[in-house]
C-alpha cells in the first residue's frame, strides 16, 4: 500500500451475516498512510478474520479498527504485525457490543528504531465476553513498545485481558510500557488483566500497571446536581475515560463514529 488513506468496510446484514477473510497489508518504504477497518452489523452475525501487517522501511502507518458486530455477534481476529526498520505504526483497535469476542495482536519489531504504540478500547455489555491478547516482541535497538487499553464494563459482561512486551536479547535501548485501565459500571461484571514484561536483554526500559475500579461516587454526585441524568453522567464519566486513546485517532470522523457507537451501547443519545 502506497498512499495518504484506505478503508475497508465489511458491512454485515442478514443476507451476509458470515466472513471468513485472510487479508495481507503492506505498507511501503517510506510512505505516510491512514487505514481504517470498519467491521459493522446488527446482530447475530459471525466473522473470523487474519489481518497480515507489514510496515517496511521508513514507512509511517495509522491503523484504527473498529469492531461493532452486534451484540449477539461473534468476533474472532487475529492481527500479525511485522515493523521494520525507522518504521512506525500506531494502531487503535476499538471493540464494542459483541457477544463473544476473542482479539489476538501479535507484533514482532524487527528492525531498529522502530515503534509500534497500540491503542485499544473495549466497552462490554449484555452478559458479553471479551477475551484481549497484545503480544509486542521488540528486537531491533532503539525501538519502543507502547500499550494503552481503556475498557468499560456492565450488565454481567467479562472480560480477560493479557498483555505482553518480550525484549529480546540484543534489543538494546529500547523500551517499553504497558497499562491497562477498566471501569466497572455494575456489580454484575468480572475483570481479569494479567500484563507482563518479559526481558532477555538487560539494557531497556519497561514497565507495566493495570487499574480496575468504579465510577467516583462524588462526581456523580456533582454531575447529578449539574442536572445530568444518572444515564447521562456514566455516558459523560465513560466518554472521558476514553478520551485519552481516542485522541491518537487523527480522523475526527472516526472519532465521532466511536463516539456514537459508546451512546448506543450505553443507551444513551446525545
Amino acid at each position: 500500500m502506497d498512499g495518504s488513506s484506505a478503508l475497508f468496510d465489511y458491512a454485515f446484514d442478514e443476507l451476509n451475516n458470515a466472513c471468513v477473510s485472510n487479508n495481507t497489508i503492506t505498507i511501503a518504504s517510506g510512505t505516510k498512510t491512514n487505514v481504517v477497518i470498519n467491521l459493522h452489523g446488527n446482530s447475530n452475525n459471525y466473522h473470523n478474520g487474519v489481518f497480515r501487517i507489514h510496515v517496511q522501511d521508513g514507512a509511517n502507518a495509522n491503523m484504527t479498527i473498529i469492531a461493532n458486530i452486534g451484540n449477539t455477534s461473534a468476533d474472532f481476529t487475529m492481527f500479525d504485525v511485522v515493523v521494520d526498520s525507522n518504521a512506525i505504526l500506531n494502531m487503535c483497535i476499538v471493540n464494542v457490543s459483541s457477544k463473544y469476542s476473542v482479539i489476538n495482536y501479535n507484533s514482532k519489531i524487527v528492525g531498529n528504531n522502530s515503534t509500534n504504540n497500540l491503542y485499544s478500547i473495549y466497552l462490554g455489555n449484555n452478559a458479553c465476553v471479551l477475551d484481549i491478547n497484545y503480544n509486542i516482541v521488540v528486537c531491533g535497538t532503539n525501538s519502543k513498545a507502547d500499550i494503552q487499553v481503556v475498557g468499560a464494563l456492565q450488565n454481567n459482561s467479562t472480560k480477560h485481558f493479557k498483555g505482553t512486551i518480550d525484549f529480546v536479547k540484543g534489543c538494546v535501548n529500547s523500551c517499553g510500557s504497558e497499562t491497562e485501565e477498566c471501569l466497572m459500571l455494575d456489580n454484575t461484571c468480572h475483570s481479569i488483566a494479567l500484563p507482563m514484561i518479559l526481558c532477555g536483554e538487560e539494557s531497556v526500559d519497561g514497565k507495566h500497571a493495570t487499574s480496575v475500579g468504579k465510577i467516583d461516587e462524588k462526581i456523580m454526585f456533582y454531575l447529578n446536581s449539574r442536572g445530568l441524568t444518572p444515564a447521562q453522567a456514566t455516558t459523560l464519566v465513560v466518554k472521558a475515560h476514553f478520551s485519552k486513546i481516542l485522541s491518537y485517532v487523527s480522523d475526527k470522523q472516526i472519532v465521532s463514529t466511536i463516539t456514537d457507537l459508546i451512546n448506543k451501547e450505553l443507551s444513551y443519545e446525545d
